[in-house]
């Protein structure tokens, strides 16, 4: 402000300076006076307060404030719509709708056992405290038939002999033959030796080998109609009581090795009684067609018993192997004599259905025959 101050009195100054000077032209000459410079200055002063005009008045320039820097707008996105998180619920666990049958007439309940557990058979042999004490024992070492053997069998050489042409262990064995020529041997077909008679209700073990021949003359040639018994344990009647149908047999029929046997705690027993009661029993415990011209291991654990008071046992093992089991049932007729045991061949048919039967002979091979 200041400095503008200045510039208008310099201003004012040569305008004057300039205004005096066309003055000075313009008037006329006069002389010149003697009027001392101290009226000289009067007269400047008289001049400059008469021709004084007002300083024009500057209006202060308006300040101007910087112009404010307006940052760029921020670019504000549109927010983002956020909707309200839906509710998810736990799913609803959805079962299996029960299956609703027709409610079962219900009978009287069966009795349901539990099933037997089935695993590979155990190999069983003989229990050791008994192997030193058998109560019977041949292996026909001697060559010839011992005299404990009772025979029944037709007058014939090829019947009942000691061979050594073919043997379980050792140097013998015995051969049976029977044909369908033979002679009746009491009252039916049959070759085969029988042991003495043992007191009811004993328990022991029986074993015994037995090979069925394969090819040649003594083929063990298929017989589809008829059967034979190999190996029996036969009961003996009471007085006034009929013979029956042995309690207990090994036999091949119709290919397969056949278990028979029969039971009866009554005191008077016939075939026709125990079949009426369906007291008898037939099962096919396997082929013997695959065991021919082979020997095969038999082993029969009985505790014999009318009745299951008795605690019976049946158990039958080929080769060391449990084929049949019947414990607790019973497994013999009630008969004052216990039974007793018979080996070789007993083919009925050939004396009651001849023409049933498609074969003329039959061969059986037995070795290590033993009771404990």
């Amino acid at each position: 402000m200041k400095s503008k101050k200045i510039l208008g009195l310099v201003i004012v100054l040569i305008i004057t300076l300039l205004a005096g000077t066309i003055s000075a032209f313009a008037a006329p000459r006069v002389k010149k006076s003697s009027i001392s410079r101290f009226d000289i200055k009067a007269y400047y002063a008289e001049f400059l307060e008469r021709n004084r005009k007002p300083a024009p008045v500057v209006p202060e320039p308006e300040v101007v404030p910087e112009p404010e820097v307006v940052p760029e707008p921020e670019v504000v996105p549109e927010p983002e719509v956020v909707t309200e998180p839906e509710v998810v619920t736990e799913p609803e666990v959805v079962t299996e709708p029960e299956v609703v049958t027709e409610p079962e007439v219900v009978t009287e309940p069966e009795v349901v056992t539990e099933p037997e557990v089935v695993t590979e058979p155990e190999v069983v042999t003989e229990p050791e405290e008994v192997k030193d004490t058998y109560l019977f024992l041949d292996g026909f070492e001697s060559g010839s038939i011992a005299r404990e053997w009772n025979k029944e069998i037709a007058r014939n050489s090829y019947a009942a002999k000691v061979v050594d042409t073919i043997a379980s262990e050792g140097d013998y064995s015995l051969r049976m033959e029977l044909r369908k020529t033979d002679a009746d041997v009491s009252g039916s077909r049959r070759s085969e030796l029988a042991l003495g008679m043992e007191e009811p209700l004993e328990e022991h073990w029986y074993s015994f080998s037995t090979y069925l021949p394969l090819g040649g003359s003594e083929d063990y040639a298929l017989d589809n109609n008829s059967g034979e018994i190999l190996v029996q344990w036969h009961n003996y009647p009471d007085e006034g009581e009929e013979w029956t149908s042995p309690p207990l047999y090994l036999a091949t029929v119709r290919g397969g090795y056949e278990i028979g046997r029969c039971w009866d705690d009554a005191k008077f027993s016939s075939n026709s009684s125990m079949r009426g009661k369906g007291n008898f029993e037939y099962e096919t415990i396997g082929s013997y067609l695959e065991d021919k011209g082979k020997w095969v291991d038999w082993t029969f654990h009985v505790k014999w018993g009318w009745h299951e008071s008795q605690d019976p046992i049946l158990e039958i093992y080929k080769d060391g192997k449990k084929v049949f089991d019947r414990n607790g049932l019973p497994n013999t007729t009630n008969d004052e004599n216990g039974v007793y045991m018979k080996l070789g061949i007993y083919k009925w048919d050939w004396k009651e259905n001849p023409d049933i039967s498609k074969i003329d002979n039959r061969v059986v091979y037995f070795d290590e025959i033993s009771i404990n």
